[in-house]
């Protein structure tokens, strides 16, 4: 559609992979018992992919002269692939099992704390792996994501038999994380409306970001086979939501060189706000109703088996 060449298609594919589910906040997961398979399938999704598409972005930059590959692509796949991801993956889990038992420590001395406190400190714990990973030379998000992934996974298993969290204090800290998504919500889309010009809604580009919405995400989920039912699978194709992750790939890519920024990028970045602009619409029109209908379904069904049994009876 947009006829380009095979490493500036790598990059736009790259910038374009994350998804991004507080864009469209009623497929995330709702609460800490939150077991639905398709808000954990999207919320994970969009946790993974955020650092997992940064190799091809790397991969693409050095198809296009910007980047060292090394002979036979080994530099890219012993730095970019192995040691990024590897190095976040161990950075994340190592700082957040520290962090978490240090947490589970000044608990159990009876140290008085809240849920906002502990919510501010996993905050910062996230910005330590985010830091330490990007001075390293490895993939923050990777790193920020699994330590996430570790802090809880530990709070979990220190729980002693018996105990249960206090739900005034999940509650508190899932508001909190609300408002904050909320936000930073408002300020990209606010940040994304005033950089929008009208030429960028061109037919090429719509015809592109409509493709990428309808056709090809639901390919690539059916293709996956996910261990989801009928519903939950199409639902997950549709919600394949664009939106900040793809601003900092493209911003990231940006800052590269000048060239790449005047040449490269610019078709790009048109290509790139419609189809983010084009899926907030869509994804974000739509999420609360589906969801809202996803719910209400396993209900309507056991009415419409009660009544069933009823009649036979």
């Amino acid at each position: 559609v947009l006829h380009l060449s095979l490493p500036v298609a790598l990059l736009l594919g790259a910038i374009l992979a994350p998804t991004d589910p507080v864009l469209a906040s009623a497929v995330q997961v709702e609460h800490e018992n939150d077991k639905d398979s398709l808000r954990f399938t999207l919320t994970a999704e969009a946790g993974m992919n955020d650092g997992s598409a940064f190799p091809f972005l790397f991969l693409a930059l050095g198809l296009m002269g910007f980047h060292e590959l090394g002979p036979g692509f080994s530099t890219w796949f012993g730095i970019d692939v192995a040691y990024g991801i590897c190095g976040a993956i161990l950075i994340g889990y190592g700082i957040a099992k520290l962090g978490a038992v240090a947490v589970n420590r000044v608990r159990g001395k009876g140290k008085k704390s809240t849920a906002i406190l502990d919510e501010f400190f996993g905050l910062g714990l996230l910005g330590v792996v985010y830091g330490v990973c990007l001075l390293l030379g490895m993939y923050g998000f990777v790193g920020a994501f699994i330590a996430g992934v570790t802090f809880r996974r530990y709070e979990i298993s220190a729980t002693k038999p018996g105990e249960k969290e206090s739900q005034a204090a999940t509650e508190e800290i899932i508001t909190f994380n609300d408002n904050l998504e909320k936000v930073g919500e408002f300020v990209c889309i606010i940040a994304l409306g005033a950089v929008l010009r009208i030429e960028y809604f061109t037919a090429q580009n719509l015809l592109f970001a409509t493709l990428l919405i309808l056709i090809v995400r639901p390919i690539s989920v059916l293709l996956s086979r996910p261990n989801l039912s009928k519903s939950q699978t199409w639902l997950a194709s549709w919600f394949g939501v664009r939106g900040v992750g793809s601003l900092f790939y493209l911003a990231f890519a940006a800052h590269f060189s000048e060239r790449l920024r005047l040449e490269t990028l610019q078709p790009l970045i048109a290509v790139v706000f419609v189809t983010i602009t084009l899926s907030v619409l869509l994804h974000g029109a739509s999420s609360a109703p589906l969801m809202r209908r996803y719910k209400l379904k396993p209900k309507l069904a056991l009415a419409d088996s009660a009544n069933k049994n009823l009649a036979g009876f």
